[in-house]
């Protein structure tokens, strides 16, 4: 490289350090507010209150969960409605207790909520006097061990590590709630039985299909049951038309004389000619 384009590129080099700084120092420079006040930038803060108004302004901690759906009734009467946020957590799964600590985490201090209700009991279920029995190191790690074993949940384990002021309520129906269990254990003790009923029902409908579907929609199922239902016309073992008119036959067969008349009259081939078209049943 010549001397003379050793210091053009010093000199480019040099201009874009420059045009870096001044971006960053623009960053951190401070606004003016349309009072003339000076202010630094800050990202917009939601309070809980405008939240109960609108809860769309809802941001959840993606990094932590997922949003599945809001729902607002903007014809409530109420002045000051209740915000519900209901968070659906994988019990005794490590990975799901800390992210739904980590939630629970970023809400308080994004909106100040403290109350966490939760299932499965029915009393007060705080445990910030346990954090006076020993140093902040001995809870934090007697928690992440307890967290580690199932002993404790997501909600439980963020009270003992953090110094959110939260309240934790259990709002179970207790006699409902152990009539669940007991079904449950009835239902799981019956398990293998009726697994093992519901093959011979998924046995003899097998059977049935066979002696009873024409070969096109045998072949069709075969392709949907091997995951390859996008590529049925391609591969030939039956087109959409074809299928949908053996099932109208099929369908007039099994039906009363009317619904043969309506269904033979139905303007089948234009319903058939997409996918996606919508059926008229």
């Amino acid at each position: 490289m010549t001397p003379k384009n050793k210091v053009i590129l010093r000199a480019v080099s040099l201009l874009l350090i420059g045009t870096f700084l001044v971006q960053e120092l623009s960053y951190a420079a401070p606004i003016e507010n349309h009072a003339g006040a000076s202010q630094w930038f800050a990202p917009t803060q939601i309070s809980l209150a405008q939240l109960t108004q609108n809860p769309h302004l809802f941001e959840p901690p993606l990094n932590f969960c997922t949003l599945k759906e809001i729902h607002h009734n903007p014809q409530s009467t109420i002045q000051n409605p209740p915000l519900i946020i209901h968070i659906q957590d994988a019990h005794s799964n490590l990975s799901g207790q800390e992210n739904l600590a980590n939630t629970l985490d970023e809400l308080m201090r994004k909106y100040k909520i403290s109350l966490v209700l939760v299932e499965g009991g029915s009393v007060l279920g705080n445990l910030e006097p346990l954090k006076k029995l020993a140093s902040p190191e001995i809870i934090q790690r007697t928690a992440k061990s307890l967290l580690m074993e199932g002993q404790i949940q997501g909600e439980e384990y963020l009270n003992l590590i953090s110094n959110h002021s939260m309240t934790i309520q259990g709002i179970e129906n207790m006699d409902l709630y152990y009539q669940s269990v007991q079904n449950y254990g009835e239902l799981a003790g019956k398990r293998e039985n009726i697994l093992n009923y519901l093959k011979l029902i998924q046995t003899a409908v097998g059977k049935l299909k066979t002696r009873l579907y024409p070969e096109e929609l045998l072949n069709y199922e075969k392709i949907k049951n091997s995951s390859q239902i996008s590529g049925i016309s391609s591969q030939g073992a039956g087109n959409f038309e074809t299928q949908f008119k053996e099932l109208v036959r099929l369908s007039v067969i099994a039906s009363p004389e009317g619904a043969k008349q309506s269904m033979l009259t139905a303007p089948v081939a234009e319903i058939a000619s997409s996918p996606s078209a919508p059926r008229n049943d």
